[in-house]
């Protein structure tokens, strides 16, 4: 199948399945302390440091910092309030949904801070099905990037957040030795569930297969976000020098 008609068929898939699914099902926001929006970065504590990718490029699925998934501990609790934070950064294993299920299956009122590159394609669905289902934010913070499977994970997120000078991409989905499309059955059902239109799964995924759909804060403090489309080659590194805006909305 050459990649025009993949599109289309996937596209398809998305548009019944999004009418087979009926009413969305709402979730009441879990909303952090009004303080805790205006709190930069988690992990500026060393603790949670993470080393920064090389300039100008970034590879959809390959992490240079250690795969982690925890509830951030020692937080101020005055800050937070009953609120837990779940950091999830490097690659996304193939274990990681199952993880992410037990590790949360108490907690009532959560953000998951993500930064990754991406990783397993099933691991981010069940992880962002989770956390549509309990109506846990999603945050990504400054300086960090959420490329691929993760940044499936952030359209979960009731709200979505993303600092200045991060990057949030969206690629097509893949499976290793995917002939029958199986990934993006899998893709499409999933953003079915989250309540997604058709256009916006149209501009996040829509695109050539060369090309990205990225969200990428601005560093001037402001909160912008501008909305680009990028290339990436055929080593699936994306060019951050290659992005133009596009004046897209964010999903």
């Amino acid at each position: 199948m050459n990649a025009k008609s993949f599109v289309a068929s996937w596209l398809a898939g998305i548009v019944t399945i999004a009418i087979m699914s009926g009413v969305h099902q709402s979730h009441p926001p879990a909303h952090p302390p009004a303080q805790a929006a205006a709190h930069a970065n988690v992990f500026d504590d060393p603790k949670y440091s993470l080393p920064p990718g090389p300039p100008g490029r970034a590879t959809f699925g390959t992490n240079a910092g250690p795969s982690r998934m925890q509830i951030m501990e020692g937080l101020d609790t005055k800050f937070w309030g009953d609120y837990t934070l779940i950091e999830i950064s490097g690659p996304i294993e193939k274990d990681y949904g199952e993880k992410f299920l037990a590790l949360t299956k108490e907690i009532k009122r959560g953000d998951v801070i993500l930064s990754s590159a991406g990783g397993d394609l099933r691991a981010g669905i069940i992880i962002g099905t989770q956390i549509h289902a309990k109506g846990f934010a999603t945050s990504v913070n400054a300086g960090a990037a959420c490329l691929s499977s993760c940044a499936n994970i952030w359209l979960a997120g009731t709200p979505r957040t993303q600092g200045p000078d991060s990057i949030i991409a969206f690629n097509a989905p893949y499976l290793p030795g995917d002939p029958s499309g199986e990934a993006a059955a899998l893709q499409g059902i999933y953003l079915a569930t989250l309540g997604y239109s058709y256009a916006t799964v149209l501009d996040l995924f829509g695109h050539d297969p060369t090309s990205v759909r990225a969200y990428i804060g601005r560093q001037d403090g402001t909160g912008t976000i501008d909305a680009m489309i990028c290339t990436q080659d055929t080593d699936r590194v994306l060019i951050l020098d290659s992005c133009k805006a596009d004046g897209a909305a964010i999903p």
